[in-house]
């Protein structure tokens, strides 16, 4: 039997008490084990209900052995016994828990339990929460008690008391409450990083925390934007979406900076707003399509996220090195270091933006630049005067900005002015010769075209075209008039007024009067000419040139060459040099030591080297050496003459004196004198007179 702790128990006999005879006496016999401080008696056979056994005031818990014993009239004896078993109450203690309004429900232990018979495990707890308070899916895990539990928004705040039962296996009970602090809702968690966007793009802004609540988020909404005028638009995903609280902006502008703010709403009514920045920069823009012309340097403009750090790629190899800044100019050198040297071209550029204090993400705009082909500079240099019928050079040269063009070669028009022109391809530098017939001023207008066919402007020079003009000696220093005749049969007269002082006339005309002068050249050119000199101090060179001319030296060392036809050639007191050239001619030497070549030399004609070598020639005859010396440095067969490499050679494939097969009459003067005719054959032989003093050479 079973006994509530102090507790009163009855139990009646399940047999007997019964025997043949007559049952004399029931009693307790024993309780074992020892220490039971209730009341146990048992009521004897006269009794209402013999054997009943009463339990009183039951103590203390444990299990007993209860012997009651029967003895009939002959004293035989029956003992019984019985299980009295006082059991332990179960204990509860209730603890307390904290809750927020509308939390969602959370599992706390709530309370322990135990039992002295009944397993803590085994015993069955039960709550009873007040309105406003969720106490479920309670669990029992060996004594300890937990559920969960939650409180709306509608309870209050502060301590609620919520009654706990415990029940055993015998059906006892014990009670107490767990108390649930009620604390007020908080709002929900949400945050934004600040974020920046091109013009016209989109993008999509996460949180960078929420949105989120200890109960339930009920709305996450788009709550403002400012300032007003934020032409794009903004979505904000809600709490169901895969990615709750997404902003996504969409065709952002215009530029600027907007504060946007999302207001996150949870189940109670309580709101957070998450307030962040959204700047809008100008969209990366490279500017252009840039145009320019060989030569000109490139203005850049750019446009993009303000502050932002621009550096260029020009040559298109990936490194945006070439540049730096919204707007730099990048000059002609610059480019032609680049490769972007040679137009008409196109290349791509490509500008990229990074660093801006916005945040905004690194970003590349291209665009292009044009280069158009620029025409040619042209040089011209010519002379102030040129002499006529004779070359004039005249420098060229073009530039061009572009290095491929300038290193090409260029196509050149040169009209000269006189009706002629010259069409040539050259170089950055050229020369051009041109022989004018007549006297008279000229415009010579030159024109450049590159390889891309730009053409220079047209550049005029006025150029001078006389019959006398002061040049350079073509040895030694000094300068000297040369005069130029005509065609036709010409008068040329010079008269010295002084020292290096020449007056020119020609067909009676004073071409000019001229002072500090080495030396007159005279060309009397085709035709019969007459050319005379008076008082002159200067020596003469005369070139007759075809014609029967008539050609009478000055007081100086003259060199007279009679060229073609009959021609009659004196010198006069210097030591001259007087070659008859073709023809039958004659020569008088005049009273000074005089060198008579009775025919044409290899340096008859008027050009430039020729008079060089007859003035090296007239040099080293007019030297202080001695006549024999002289001679032996013209022929070649001494050296260290001034002469230098014009020899007089009369014989052998080398030779510069020819025998002209004419007759000619050569008459020496009273110093010795050095004759170089045909006097002993083949061909016609000349005419000389010889004094013993003379070396006559055979031609």
């Amino acid at each position: 039997a079973t006994v509530t702790q102090d507790g009163t128990l009855s139990l009646d006999p399940t047999s007997g008490p019964g025997d043949n005879g007559t049952v004399a006496s029931l009693a307790v016999h024993s309780v074992t084990p020892s220490g039971f401080t209730g009341d146990v008696s048992v009521a004897g056979p006269g009794a209402a209900h013999p054997g009943r056994i009463t339990v009183a005031d039951a103590a203390p818990t444990g299990v007993y052995e209860v012997t009651i014993r029967a003895t009939d009239d002959c004293g035989a004896t029956t003992d019984a016994t019985l299980e009295l078993r006082v059991p332990t109450a179960p204990t509860v203690a209730g603890e307390s828990v904290t809750r927020e309004q509308g939390a969602v429900a959370a599992t706390s232990r709530i309370a322990t339990v135990d039992d002295g018979e009944t397993a803590a495990g085994a015993l069955v707890v039960t709550a009873t929460p007040p309105a406003g308070i969720t106490i479920s899916d309670v669990t029992n895990d060996a004594g300890e008690i937990s559920a969960d539990v939650a409180a709306d928004c509608t309870a209050a705040t502060g301590n609620h008391s919520v009654p706990i039962e415990v029940t055993d296996s015998d059906g006892y009970t014990a009670s107490d409450v767990v108390t649930v602090e009620v604390v007020a809702n908080a709002a929900p968690t949400l945050s934004y990083d600040d974020a920046s966007v091109f013009v016209g793009d989109s993008i999509a802004i996460d949180p960078a925390t929420g949105p989120s609540d200890h109960g339930v988020v009920a709305a996450v909404a788009l709550h403002d934007v400012t300032p007003s005028g934020f032409s794009g638009a903004i979505d904000v995903a809600g709490p169901a979406a895969a990615t709750p609280g997404r902003v996504a902006v969409t065709d952002s502008g215009p530029a600027g900076t907007y504060g946007v703010t999302v207001r996150a709403t949870d189940d109670c009514g309580a709101t957070t707003d998450a307030s962040f920045t959204v700047t809008v920069d100008a969209a990366p823009d490279a500017g252009g399509p840039y145009e320019l012309e060989e030569g000109q340097d490139l203005e850049l403009d750019s446009s993009g996220p303000d502050g932002a750090r621009v550096t260029w790629d020009l040559d298109d190899d990936g490194t945006f090195s070439d540049a730096e800044g919204t707007s730099p100019t990048v000059s002609w050198a610059d480019l032609v270091s680049l490769g972007l040297d040679d137009g008409p071209l196109v290349a791509p550029i490509e500008a990229r933006f990074e660093d801006a204090p916005s945040g905004a993400p690194a970003a590349s705009a291209e665009s292009t630049v044009t280069i158009a082909n620029a025409a040619p500079t042209v040089g011209v240099e010519t002379p102030e005067e040129a002499l006529v019928s004779r070359p004039v050079t005249v420098e060229l040269g073009f530039d061009d900005p572009s290095p491929v063009d300038d290193a090409a070669s260029a196509s050149y028009r040169v009209e000269w002015g006189d009706g002629t022109t010259d069409d040539f391809t050259g170089g950055g530098s050229a020369t051009r010769s041109h022989t004018y017939s007549e006297t008279g001023t000229y415009d010579v207008e030159v024109r450049a075209t590159d390889k891309d066919g730009g053409a220079s402007e047209v550049v005029s020079r006025s150029l001078e075209v006389v019959s006398a003009m002061v040049v350079d000696v073509p040895c030694g220093d000094g300068v000297m008039v040369h005069v130029v005749g005509s065609s036709d049969d010409d008068d040329v007269r010079v008269v010295g007024r002084g020292p290096g002082e020449a007056k020119v006339v020609l067909g009676g005309e004073t071409l000019g009067s001229f002072s500090g002068v080495a030396l007159v050249t005279i060309e009397a050119g085709g035709g019969d000419d007459v050319v005379e000199s008076a008082r002159l101090s200067p020596p003469m060179v005369v070139f007759g040139d075809a014609g029967d001319d008539r050609i009478v030296g000055s007081d100086a060392a003259d060199t007279l060459v009679g060229g073609g036809g009959a021609d009659e050639i004196a010198g006069d007191r210097g030591r001259d040099l007087v070659i008859a050239g073709q023809g039958r001619d004659l020569l008088d030497g005049g009273r000074a030591q005089d060198v008579l070549a009775a025919g044409p030399s290899v340096w008859d004609a008027p050009t430039d080297a020729n008079m060089t070598a007859l003035c090296r020639l007239q040099l080293e005859w007019t030297s202080r050496a001695t006549r024999t010396v002289r001679i032996e440095h013209l022929e070649g067969t001494r050296p260290g003459g001034l002469n230098g490499d014009a020899l007089v050679v009369v014989d052998g494939a080398a030779r510069t004196m020819l025998d002209d097969a004419s007759r000619d009459a050569v008459t020496g003067g009273p110093a010795p004198d050095w004759l170089l005719v045909n006097r002993a054959g083949p061909g016609t032989r000349d005419s000389f007179g010889v004094s013993g003093a003379d070396v006559v050479d055979d031609l």
